[in-house]
């Protein structure tokens, strides 16, 4: 066995952004909870409407990514192989 590896020096290895991503992470969520409230003092129940359609829009297109590349991908592996 090797000499015993310190965790110091591997986080030294790690770049500066990556170690920062969850502050980064915790800033931007403030930031939008803080642009929520101002959108909802300046349109009220609209603002929170829009809102639930975007996150909605949002959910489908990933939903709808993960089954095209569940159903899709391996009928084109298929068709490769087929074609080999």
């Amino acid at each position: 066995m090797g000499p015993p590896l310190d965790i110091r020096e591997k986080l030294k290895k790690i770049p500066e952004k990556i170690r920062r991503l969850p502050q980064s992470i915790k800033e931007a969520i403030i930031g939008y909870r803080e642009s929520y409230k101002k959108g909802v003092e300046k349109y009220g129940k609209w603002w929170t409407i829009f809102q639930l359609s975007i996150w909605g829009f949002i959910l489908i297109f990933i939903v709808t990514a993960v089954l095209i590349f569940v159903v899709y991908l391996p009928k084109i592996e298929m068709i490769n192989w087929e074609l080999r």
